[in-house]
């Protein structure tokens, strides 16, 4: 027997149809086609009133669907679930089914994305966009428009920030900091100062009597003396210290005549006790040290010179030790030698004069050694 049926396709939003026997469409604001079994596949919006096989003439449902085209060449036929046919009707058997285009075509249709239900529609993951084409997904260079606050990079699907020298990169990822060198490495950067800068630091010297060196992180002395940038007159003689300089006179007293710049000899002697009480020879000698010198510490010896099998001396401070900083100590017959015994806390200047007496063949002799002593600041 020759069955003649009419079918509707219905062609959703959601891409859904199915085959409704006998039914009736109405117009809803734009046309419709009532299709056969040759189903040509171009719909729009409309209303199906469903009816029963029994009365095709009586409505019992109404459903909207909003519709759009369709055609053979956009979804192919195998996305759809049909209604089984038996005794040459087709009926409607459950609820419509989705088929997963992409399980079926992969690739072909789309590059990432690309199921919906009753159809398909080409997406792209995070970090990507559809091409023109429709089909295939190109990476978005997030740099162009990144929250990074300095560099960017951009790598395939998404991007990364990241910082420069002297910088690091906080917790939200996007944020570079200043690193503090300075209070990272405590005392090993540079010898006197760090100084935190943008992104990198500098090492500074004390404001005089300093310089930096060319490694760029320690401190050389500026020898004022030998630079010729000290204010000492000509009477006076310029003494370089740590981190400054002195202007010393040697004025020798009565009855001396000055040799050189640092020695003084007796001119002479009316009788022996004066001789043997007054010094043959006044030497001036200058020592510097800073004030975090371990204690104690010679700092100082005297002696004849030349030493002859014999000889004996008696090493004394006469001036200049009234906070008994210092001390003398014999190291052998004819050597003697002074201490500083006492931490001096601050920087402070000393003049203290040591005097050796000589026993030699059954003489004695005098010798005077005026020592200016400079402790500086433990500043490097």
């Amino acid at each position: 027997d020759f069955v003649y049926a009419f079918f509707i396709l219905q062609a959703c939003w959601q891409h859904y149809h199915t085959i409704a026997p006998c039914a009736v469409c109405s117009v809803n604001h734009n046309l419709f086609q009532t299709l056969s079994t040759d189903v040509k596949l171009t719909l729009y919006d409309f209303q199906l009133a469903e009816t029963s096989q029994s009365d095709p003439e009586s409505a019992t449902q109404t459903f909207n669907y909003p519709c759009a085209p369709v055609s053979d060449s956009l979804y192919p036929k195998e996305a759809f679930s049909i209604g089984e046919e038996r005794d040459g009707e087709n009926a409607v058997e459950g609820p419509v089914e989705d088929r997963d285009e992409c399980l079926n075509y992969g690739s072909n249709i789309c590059n990432q994305r690309c199921n919906t239900p009753g159809s398909y529609e080409c997406s792209c993951t995070s970090g990507f966009r559809l091409s023109a084409d429709g089909k295939s997904c190109e990476d978005v260079n997030e740099c162009l428009t990144s929250q990074c606050s300095q560099e960017c990079a951009n790598i395939y699907g998404s991007y990364q920030c990241y910082c420069r020298k002297g910088y690091y990169l906080r917790e939200d990822r996007h944020t570079c900091e200043d690193i503090d060198e300075c209070s990272q490495s405590i005392g090993h950067l540079c010898a006197y100062r760090c100084v935190n800068t943008p992104g990198d630091y500098q090492c500074a010297c004390p404001e005089y009597g300093y310089a930096m060196s060319p490694n760029g992180r320690s401190c050389r002395d500026i020898d004022e003396c030998a630079t010729g940038t000290h204010n000492c007159s000509l009477g006076e003689k310029c003494y370089n210290i740590q981190g400054g300089y002195r202007c010393l006179s040697l004025n020798c007293p009565p009855n001396y005549r000055k040799v050189s710049d640092t020695r003084c000899e007796r001119i002479s002697c009316p009788n022996y006790l004066q001789c043997q009480n007054s010094p043959q020879r006044i030497t001036y000698y200058y020592l510097s040290f800073q004030s975090n010198i371990v204690i104690p510490a010679q700092i100082f010896r005297i002696g004849p010179a030349p030493a002859y099998s014999g000889d004996n001396v008696i090493v004394t401070i006469t001036e200049g030790n009234e906070e008994s900083y210092f001390s003398t100590r014999k190291l052998n017959a004819y050597t003697g030698a002074v201490f500083l015994q006492r931490q001096v806390q601050s920087p402070r200047d000393f003049l203290i004069t040591v005097e050796m007496k000589l026993w030699r063949q059954g003489k004695f002799a005098t010798f005077q050694a005026r020592l200016y002593i400079f402790i500086t600041p433990n500043l490097l």
